[in-house]
């Protein structure tokens, strides 16, 4: 059995751009996991969109992709191709590697590495930027989150105290979904595109959309916090160091002390809409990774 792999979710059609700066940075900077597999979830019905050039890109970063499929009833829902795909690529890896990272495509690996990483755990993952529909630990959850571990028969036992890496605030669990690196044979992605299945369609959840747009938006984190939280402890829970999953739209409102002031420090980071407006100029960043980033970021974006 292979030890670790990649996977995120991507569409050719909007996504691909992102896809080939996350494979050239795991090939460039992961150190001793820069040769893993990188496993790439695609829409079936989207197969038809991968342009010659795309297939060049596949070859040279060893690119295997994986066709899977996304039912169009839930695409109301944001977030619901890669919570979709998520259970699929689970289910594909789990008898050939021992860890997944799991993570949105728009990311870009710096400086991971295994001793990143306690295998003792069977997650790892990061605490969400903002508390936003968390709820302030101490006071309770409120008829959101309880409906929501209601339905995935979730213990509140299993409930601990994050602090959201931005705005410093201190609440109950809820997970960032933009990396997890797990043991796929706990099935908790499996286990998360099934109650998001669930819960996606199901009309009591449009009282709370139509209270606060935010529970739509973020219902799939709520749903990955609920199924995790069904199945683990804070102890089979390793919480990552804020230098992985750095999110540079959030750069200017971390407090100063977790304002990364140089790029190279960082682990991960995710992209975002960064590019819309930033061009890494705000950071102190070595040469020969200013070198990459103009070559493989800056001069690739549209």
């Amino acid at each position: 059995m292979n030890r670790f792999c990649f996977a995120t979710y991507a569409d050719p059609l909007v996504d691909f751009n992102y896809l080939f700066i996350l494979a050239s940075s795991i090939r460039t900077w992961a150190n001793e996991l820069k040769n893993c597999k990188i496993i790439v979830a695609i829409d079936q019905s989207h197969l038809e969109f991968i342009k010659p050039e795309h297939s060049e890109l596949l070859v040279k970063y060893e690119i295997e992709l994986v066709p899977v499929e996304i039912d169009k009833k839930y695409q109301h829902i944001p977030y619901n191709q890669k919570t979709m795909a998520a259970g699929q690529i689970e289910n594909f890896c789990m008898t050939h590697y021992e860890r997944i990272c799991w993570l949105d495509v728009d990311s870009v690996i710096l400086n991971l590495s295994e001793s990143c990483l306690d295998y003792n755990k069977i997650l790892a993952c990061r605490p969400v930027d903002l508390k936003l529909i968390g709820c302030p630990y101490g006071k309770g959850l409120d008829s959101f989150w309880k409906d929501i571990f209601d339905f995935t028969e979730s213990s509140e036992k299993n409930l601990f105290e994050i602090e959201t890496t931005v705005d410093q605030a201190q609440i109950y669990s809820y997970f960032n979904a933009g990396m997890l690196i797990l043991d796929p044979k706990y099935r908790l992605l499996s286990l998360w595109s099934d109650n998001f299945r669930e819960i996606a369609l199901n009309s009591r959840w449009e009282i709370y959309f139509a209270q606060n747009k935010l529970y739509k938006i973020f219902l799939h984190q709520a749903v990955l916090t609920a199924s995790i939280i069904s199945e683990l402890s804070f102890e089979d829970i390793q919480i990552l160091d804020y230098h992985i999953n750095y999110s540079l739209r959030n750069h200017e409102n971390y407090p100063d002390y977790k304002k990364v002031k140089v790029l190279d420090d960082l682990i991960s980071f995710r992209l975002d809409d960064y590019l819309q407006k930033h061009d890494f100029s705000e950071f102190e960043i070595s040469a020969e990774l200013k070198s990459w980033i103009n070559k493989y970021i800056l001069m690739t974006r549209d």
